[in-house]
């Protein structure tokens, strides 16, 4: 089955619009396996979406292609993301993060609190776009494989929110990769092509940790006007 539709904002199929959501009731829940095509308006500019902070990009591969320490629901909620659950210290400095077990990266690597770290480090210390939002940290720990501890100089009471964003994005720091035309993460999506500035393809990730997805694929395709 082929699901075809143009528009700016869509949720569905376990593929997600970051930050948007579908009015189209019909394409909400496409058929097992089905091919969805995807028209958009804006084109990213390469898909290096750690020194790429536009929309476009954010809403093709988070949640999607990448995911996050946290998420939020579609209430906006914060909710556990490739972390189960945290704790808060009482005076707001410390925050421990307990990830999930048997999370992979789509090239079979196991997230560890390692990659969370690393990904973490690499963002703060390349200064890439909104990473500043993070210049409150004081230290970065991985007790254990799965424990993450952040130790703030100041209380920030939007942190959780900044992870659920790109700067809580985890990657596979050991993999080498050209993020510019590609793409590696935890996602129920992978990337299968890309055509800079003409469309974007998604395959379901098989091995996907959650919840598959139900699209077998998806093609974003760009056009420079809604004509």
């Amino acid at each position: 089955m082929v699901v075809s539709v143009i528009m700016s904002g869509i949720l569905w199929c376990g593929w997600q619009m970051y930050q948007g959501h579908s009015p189209f009731a019909a394409i909400m829940h496409p058929a097992s396996n089905s091919v969805l095509k995807v028209g958009l308006r804006t084109a990213p500019e390469s898909l290096d979406i750690r020194n790429d902070d536009s929309d476009a990009l954010q809403q093709a591969l988070i949640g999607n292609v990448y995911e996050t320490l946290v998420k939020r629901g579609d209430d906006n909620s914060l909710q556990p993301g490739l972390a189960k659950s945290w704790d808060i210290s009482k005076d707001g400095l410390t925050y421990r993060f307990n990830l999930r077990q048997g999370v992979h990266f789509s090239n079979g690597s196991e997230m560890t609190s390692n990659s969370v770290l690393q990904s973490l480090k690499q963002g703060i210390t390349n200064n890439y776009p909104g990473y500043s939002a993070l210049t409150n940290i004081k230290t970065v720990n991985n007790p254990d494989d799965y424990t993450l501890v952040i130790t703030l100089n100041n209380p920030d009471a939007l942190l959780l929110r900044r992870l659920a964003g790109r700067v809580g994005i985890v990657y596979d720091t050991k993999s080498m990769i050209d993020y510019a035309s590609a793409a590696l993460g935890t996602g129920p999506f992978t990337v299968s092509d890309y055509n800079k500035g003409n469309s974007l393809v998604l395959l379901r990730n098989d091995k996907y940790w959650g919840t598959p997805a139900s699209c077998a694929s998806i093609t974003l395709q760009y056009f420079n006007s809604d004509t």
